[in-house]
């Protein structure tokens, strides 16, 4: 919403709007944009796999990478949604349909992009609670583990920096016209100029932001869970 309002004021100083400028529109030909498309493509991977190597990750990673390449690629086909996958849009909107606040000209630019996100949102969140629900997993944790470790157990801290984060994080995906799921996934998948660039800065903020909030010198040790002692334990002492 606060970005919804201030629009007209920041928006000479967002840059040029890039479109559909893509890598393909950039080459000269097919054959070079294939051949460079494959190259970037066999990189990432054989980072990907050295990366899973070297830390002995299960293979959850590679499992949701081609369920989300699957799933963007069939929201996509007109017959099913017509829309590249999104999120960040959704919020704006439905700020500004419930307070009737903003700037009209990005209310209108959002209006049908934004009403779409919102149900795919709302899908996504039944979705996983149902899940959830059925394999018994569903928690709630108003500080998860990690942060204990690193910044304490109190939750007013927790849901300050959570606010202060979420809505940086936001207002730059509104500024930037996508999140990353609209920029890196959607637009990633189709090369596009202006997502690339975002996903290059995301992942440096992300880096840079993530060495010095979890700091290794900062992390307290958690100690183990005081261990039950079984009946048949007790019995056999």
């Amino acid at each position: 919403l606060v970005f919804a309002v201030v629009y007209p004021s920041i928006n000479p100083l967002l840059g040029p709007n890039l479109g559909a400028l893509s890598v393909r529109s950039l080459l000269p030909d097919d054959t070079l944009f294939w051949s460079v498309t494959s190259a970037v493509a066999i990189l990432f991977m054989g980072i990907a796999l050295y990366l899973q190597k070297l830390q002995h990750h299960d293979w959850r990673w590679l499992h949701a990478a081609v369920g989300l390449a699957l799933l963007n690629c069939v929201l996509t086909l007109p017959f099913v949604a017509g829309h590249p996958m999104g999120a960040s849009t959704a919020f704006p909107y439905a700020a500004m349909t419930l307070t009737d606040l903003g700037a009209e000209s990005y209310q209108a630019a959002i209006a049908a992009p934004g009403a779409w996100e919102l149900w795919f949102l709302t899908g996504a969140f039944l979705a996983g609670l149902v899940f959830a629900l059925l394999h018994r997993s569903f928690r709630i944790s108003s500080v998860p583990e990690l942060w204990v470790r690193y910044h304490g157990p109190k939750p007013a801290k927790r849901f300050f920096w959570a606010f202060v984060g979420g809505f940086l994080l936001l207002f730059g995906a509104r500024m930037a016209g996508g999140c990353t799921s609209g920029h890196v996934i959607s637009g990633g998948m189709q090369l596009a100029v202006s997502s690339l660039v975002f996903a290059v800065v995301v992942f440096a903020a992300f880096l840079t932001t993530g060495h010095y909030f979890y700091r290794i010198r900062q992390a307290v040790p958690i100690p183990p869970s005081p261990r039950i002692v079984g009946v048949n334990e007790i019995e056999a002492r």
